[in-house]
C-alpha cells in the first residue's frame, strides 16, 4: 500500500493486530474521508480470490444464475435488469423487468437480509433457490427454480442497425470490457461500416468497465482517422511513481492488443451513449476519451464517478486490488468522481427489452437524433420508483485493470 497506493500520504494509522484478516488490515488502510460532494474518497479498493478474478476478466466466467439485479436501494424491491443468454435463468424463461415476490417460499418484503442475499449471489455452482417472479411481458406470476452455474457472459449481446429519417444508426449493448469482448467488438463494427452507419448509439447502462485497452480499442473505432495519432488516455500514479506516469501514455490503438488485426474505423462524429449508475470506470474512458475529439451525448443517467484504475497483486490465493492511479484525457481532464451527468435525462425502462425503439432511454436517443432536443417525454411512469435502481454487482465489475 505504501508503495502503490495513489493517496499512501494519506493512509491511516491503524493497529494491524487489531484485525484478523489480510483483508480487513487491507480494508482499514483504504483513504475514507469523504471529497467535496460527501462520497468517501476511495469507494473502489478492494480484495478478490485470485482464480475467481481471472476467470472473469479473461474468459467471462463467474458462478451465477445469469441475472443482473437492479435494486431500489433501502428497499426490497429487487428487479430483473437482464438475463445473460443461455444461462439458466434464460432457459427457464425468465426476463426483462421480473420482480421478485418471494425467495424458497419466504416473502422478499420479510425474509432476513443475509439469506436474501446469499440467494440473489451464489458462491458456488450447483445452489438451488426458487424464485417467486411477478414477469412483466406478458403479466404473469410464476415460480422458478434456479440452479446457480458457471456463466459465460456475453460481452456484447446485441449489434444492430436501425433506419432513421437521418439515416442507417447502429445500436450496440456493451456490457463488459472483459478480454472476450475484443472479437465481437471488432465484428460489430465492420458490420457498422459495411452498413454505412452515420450514427451510434452505444449502450453502456450497465457496464462497470474492466480491461482498458478494450475501452481504448472500442473509442479508437468509433473515432476512426480523426482520432489517430491522438492520446486517449494518460496515467497518473503517485509521486514515487514518476516513471510509470511517463511511461503510461496511451495513443487510440490502430490494432487488435496482439497486433494481428487492423482495427475497422467507423470515423463518427457524434456518438450517443446510453448511461445510467452502473456505467463505471473504462466506460467513463471511453466517454472521457472521446470528448476532445467526438460529440458525446449522453442518454440515461448520472455514471458512477470512477476515473481510477489498478494493477493488482496476488498474495496467496487473493488479489489486492489498491487504487494505483487516476486517468485523464488528450487536454489533461480527469476530474469526474462525481460521474458524467446526462446531456438527456431519461429513465431505464425495464418494462420493455433493450434494444426495443419503445424502451426509454433508446426512444430518447432517437428523438434527440431527429430533433437535437430532449424529449419531454424521457422519463417512464413505472410501477415501481426505479429511478433510485441501482445495479449491485461484485467491485470486480466496476473497475479499470491496466493489463491483461
Amino acid at each position: 500500500m505504501d508503495e502503490a497506493y495513489l493517496w499512501y500520504s494519506e493512509i491511516p494509522s491503524v493497529d494491524a493486530s487489531a484485525y484478523g484478516t489480510p483483508e480487513a488490515y487491507f480494508n482499514a488502510l483504504l483513504v475514507r474521508k469523504p471529497t467535496p460532494s460527501g462520497k468517501p474518497r476511495d469507494q473502489f479498493s478492494f480484495t478478490y480470490p485470485t482464480e475467481a478474478f481471472d476467470n472473469l476478466i479473461n474468459a467471462g466466467v463467474e458462478a451465477s444464475y445469469g441475472i443482473e439485479w437492479k435494486i431500489v436501494p433501502n428497499t426490497r424491491i429487487i428487479r430483473v435488469a437482464y438475463v445473460e443468454p443461455g444461462s439458466p435463468a434464460a432457459l427457464a424463461s425468465v426476463r426483462r423487468g421480473a420482480t421478485i415476490l418471494s425467495v424458497n417460499g419466504n416473502d422478499v418484503n420479510t425474509m432476513l437480509v443475509n439469506p436474501l442475499v446469499d440467494a440473489l449471489y451464489p458462491s458456488d455452482i450447483g445452489v438451488q433457490t426458487t424464485f417467486e417472479f411477478s414477469e412483466v411481458d406478458p403479466p404473469a406470476v410464476q415460480d422458478v427454480m434456479l440452479t446457480s452455474a458457471n456463466v459465460t457472459k456475453s460481452p456484447v449481446p446485441t449489434a444492430s442497425v436501425l433506419d432513421t429519417a437521418s439515416g442507417k444508426t447502429g445500436y450496440l449493448v456493451f456490457n463488459e470490457h472483459i478480454a472476450t469482448a475484443e472479437d465481437p467488438l471488432v465484428q460489430s463494427m465492420e458490420q457498422f461500416k459495411v452498413a454505412g452507419i452515420n450514427s451510434l448509439i452505444l449502450d453502456m447502462r450497465y457496464n462497470g468497465g474492466g480491461y482498458l485497452y478494450i475501452a481504448d480499442e472500442l473509442a479508437a473505432m468509433i473515432g476512426g482517422d480523426g482520432v489517430v495519432g491522438k492520446v486517449f488516455e494518460k496515467l497518473r500514479f503517485n509521486d514515487k511513481r514518476t516513471a510509470e506516469t511517463n511511461a503510461n501514455v496511451f495513443n487510440f490503438s490502430t490494432t487488435t492488443v496482439d497486433n494481428q488485426r487492423t482495427l475497422p474505423k467507423l470515423g463518427l462524429s457524434r456518438l450517443y451513449v446510453l448511461t445510467d449508475s452502473g456505467t463505471c470506470s473504462a466506460s467513463e474512458s471511453v466517454i472521457n476519451g472521446l470528448a476532445p475529439f467526438v460529440e458525446v451525448i449522453l442518454v440515461g443517467r448520472t455514471t458512477c464517478g470512477k476515473p481510477y484504475g489498478f494493477l493488482g497483486k496476488d498474495n496467496c490465493g487473493t488479489a489486492y486490488f489498491p487504487i494505483e492511479f487516476q486517468g485523464t484525457n488528450a487536454v489533461g481532464f480527469g476530474d469526474y468522481a462525481d460521474g458524467f451527468a446526462p446531456t438527456c435525462t431519461a429513465s431505464d425502462d425495464l418494462e420493455h427489452e433493450r434494444g426495443d425503439t419503445n424502451e426509454t432511454m433508446l426512444a430518447a436517443a432517437l428523438a434527440y437524433q431527429a430533433t437535437g432536443s430532449c424529449p419531454a417525454s424521457g422519463q417512464v411512469t413505472a410501477a415501481f420508483p426505479m429511478d433510485s435502481a441501482q445495479l449491485f454487482r461484485s467491485p470486480v465489475r466496476e473497475n479499470r485493470f491496466l493489463t491483461e
